[in-house]
C-alpha cells in the first residue's frame, strides 16, 4: 500500500506541474495580463482530478460531460472572466494546446515505449507513464515547435483603419509616433522575415536629419550614419523599389495594453501616408504577434 500511496502521490505532482505548463502556455497564447498565484491555485485544482478519480463514489469525474464542467472551473479559477468571448477563447486554447501538446508526448511515449532507451528515460519509473524528465524536456520542446501556430492563434487584435501611439527606439533613443494599423501593410525583412513598419519622409528628417534622409533616397547608406539596408518592396502599381530599413531596438504600441515588440524593422517612405497629416507611420498587422513581442497591462504583468 505505501508503494502505491507513492505512485499517487508522483502522477499528481507530474499532473500539476503538467497542467501549471499548459495554463501558462494559454496565458501567453491569449496575450492578456494574469497572476501567478491564479494559475497555480487552478494548476492544484486541476491536477485533483488524479486522487479523486480513484475515490469510488466520485466516479462519475470520468464522465465527458463531467470533465467540461471541471474545465471551465480550471479556467475560471486561473484567469479573470472578463467576457464571454474572452473565457471562451482561453477555455479553447486550454483544450487545443493540451490535444497539441499532450498529443505529442502521447506521441513521443509510444516512440520510446517501443525502443531502446536509457533507464533515465524509461516510462516505467515510480510507476508513471511518462518520467519527470520526459516532460521538462520534451514539453517545451513540442512547445517551441508548435509555438508558430500557436502565435496565429493569438487574440490581441488591434482595430483595423484605427490610430495608435506608438513609440519606437532606434540606438536607444525613444521616438513617439501616431501609427495607422492597416492590414494591407504586411512587409517583411526578405532574410530574417521580420515585420516592416514605415515612417514618413517629414519624420525621417527629423530624426536623421535631411542630408542622411536624401543620401538613402540616393541609394547611400553610408551618409545616414545608421545602420541601412535596402529590401526589395512593391510600389503602389506593381512596380519594384529599394526600400532602406534600420533595426529598431523596440517598438511599442499603445493600446488598452501595451505592446512592445523587438526585432522591428522601420522603412523610409519618401513621401508623406496622409494629406491630414493625422499619422505619420504605418504599423505592420504581424508586430503583434511577433515572438519576440512583450504584453504589459496597466497594473504592470507582463507575459
Amino acid at each position: 500500500m505505501r508503494w502505491l500511496d507513492i505512485y499517487l502521490d508522483l502522477i499528481w505532482l507530474l499532473n500539476l506541474v503538467f497542467d501549471w505548463m499548459v495554463l501558462l502556455t494559454v496565458a501567453w497564447v491569449t496575450r492578456k495580463s494574469f497572476s501567478h498565484a491564479r494559475i497555480g491555485t487552478a494548476s492544484l485544482f486541476a491536477s485533483l482530478i488524479v486522487p479523486l478519480s480513484f475515490v469510488p463514489f466520485l466516479v462519475f469525474l470520468n464522465n465527458p460531460i463531467s470533465k467540461i464542467l471541471y474545465s471551465i472551473m480550471i479556467i475560471l479559477l486561473a484567469f479573470p472572466f472578463g467576457s464571454l468571448k474572452l473565457f471562451l477563447t482561453r477555455w479553447l486554447m486550454f483544450y487545443i494546446i493540451n490535444f497539441s501538446i499532450g498529443g505529442g508526448l502521447f506521441a513521443l511515449q509510444y516512440y520510446f515505449s517501443t525502443a531502446s532507451v536509457p533507464p533515465f528515460m524509461s516510462f516505467a519509473q515510480f510507476g508513471s507513464n511518462i518520467s519527470w524528465l520526459f516532460v521538462i524536456i520534451f514539453f517545451p520542446l513540442i512547445l517551441w515547435l508548435t509555438k508558430d501556430q500557436l502565435h496565429h492563434l493569438s487574440v490581441i487584435q488591434l482595430n483595423n483603419n484605427q490610430l495608435y501611439a506608438v513609440e519606437i527606439k532606434i540606438n536607444k533613443e525613444c521616438h513617439d509616433v501616431t501609427g495607422f494599423y492597416d492590414t494591407g501593410n504586411q512587409l517583411s525583412h526578405p532574410t530574417s522575415g521580420q515585420p516592416v513598419i514605415l515612417i514618413d519622409k517629414t519624420t525621417s528628417e527629423e530624426w536623421f536629419g535631411k542630408e542622411a534622409v536624401q543620401g538613402l533616397a540616393a541609394l547611400s547608406p553610408e551618409s545616414s550614419g545608421e545602420k541601412f539596408q535596402y529590401i526589395p518592396y512593391k510600389k503602389a502599381g506593381g512596380a519594384q523599389g529599394l526600400l532602406p530599413v534600420c533595426l529598431a531596438d523596440s517598438v511599442t504600441v499603445h493600446a488598452d495594453q501595451s505592446y512592445t515588440t523587438r526585432g522591428v524593422w522601420v522603412g523610409i517612405h519618401f513621401g508623406e501616408f496622409s494629406r491630414k497629416m493625422d499619422y505619420n507611420c504605418l504599423l505592420n498587422p504581424f508586430i503583434i504577434h511577433s515572438k519576440n513581442g512583450v504584453i504589459k497591462s496597466a497594473g504592470g504583468m507582463t507575459i
